[in-house]
């Protein structure tokens, strides 16, 4: 599977750009983005557009949302976008559920998605990948990482 990807390097601002352009999304939510400058990810651009534009899809999809912030930066060796937005959404079990495909297709590139959720304040979706390119493990197969978070107490 992970050998049908075409692995490129490309701007992620420009990219990042481009998809929220074409996100539909309700009137009232406000997209912002924050990207580290002249940040490049080295991955398979088609996967990455289709893996964004999901987690954006499926944030947008809720009806109590007024802003979505997409941010993207280099951390150690690994590069960092994340989706957070301000809505009410829905609980972990079936935000996870509806993520399922978005984390096989980060797998597949050697990264991970990770989903944080604050009851009533909003979600992170957490993606990364790996700076230079896919690594598969020893085994050959490639890490799937789904981590979940709720405040306590």
């Amino acid at each position: 599977m992970a050998s049908s990807l075409r692995s490129t390097t490309f701007d992620l601002e420009q990219e990042i750009r481009a998809i929220l352009g074409d996100a539909a999304r309700p009137q009232r939510a406000r997209l912002e983005i924050a990207v580290q400058p002249d940040l490049t990810l080295h991955a398979d651009r088609a996967g990455f557009r289709r893996t964004l534009a999901g987690v954006v899809q499926q944030v947008c999809s809720q009806a109590m949302i007024s802003r979505v912030l997409v941010t993207a930066s280099r951390s150690g060796e690994w590069i960092q976008v994340a989706v957070s937005d301000d809505g009410i959404g829905p609980d972990l079990e079936s935000r996870q559920q509806a993520l399922r495909p978005i984390e096989r297709l980060i797998a597949q590139q050697g990264g991970s998605l990770e989903v944080a959720t604050w009851p009533d304040e909003g979600t992170t979706v957490l993606m990364r990948w790996p700076e230079m390119g896919p690594v598969a493990n020893e085994a050959g197969r490639l890490p799937l990482v789904v981590r979940e978070r709720a405040p306590t107490g």
